[in-house]
């Protein structure tokens, strides 16, 4: 009786951890931007991103240096290709399309500058 409690509780404590241990983080910058139709400025526009994958699920977050913080959320393919939209400043949108696998993590934010992310692990 006692090796099945032990058992149990063991399993549990292995399931309850799996979701924790399939969970990404990678983080990454870009020092400057590419102009867009009506853009000037964009190579002076540097950002950062934090990026978290748990199974499919992707959220992150992402800031121009002296702007507010913004977010995106977005569910992977299984190639791990992804799209998305990022609301921005105004009521702005930008188009989020990236690709993550284990052996890269790429995003690229498409609006008011092209910004394009070679994220790292955490």
């Amino acid at each position: 009786m006692r090796s099945i409690v032990l058992g149990s509780l063991i399993a549990a404590t292995v399931l309850a951890a799996a979701p924790a241990l399939a969970q990404q983080l990678y983080s990454g910058r870009v020092n400057s931007g590419v102009n867009q139709l009506g853009s000037s400025r964009c190579g002076s526009y540097g950002m950062k991103m934090d990026l978290t994958v748990t199974g499919s699920d992707i959220k992150a977050t992402f800031q121009q240096d002296g702007r507010d913080e913004r977010f995106f959320v977005a569910k992977a393919g299984p190639d791990g290709t992804f799209v998305s939209e990022a609301i921005v400043g105004g009521g702005g949108k930008m188009k989020v399309t990236g690709k993550i696998t284990p052996s890269e993590a790429v995003v690229r934010l498409d609006g008011y500058c092209l910004f394009d992310f070679k994220l790292a692990k955490k």
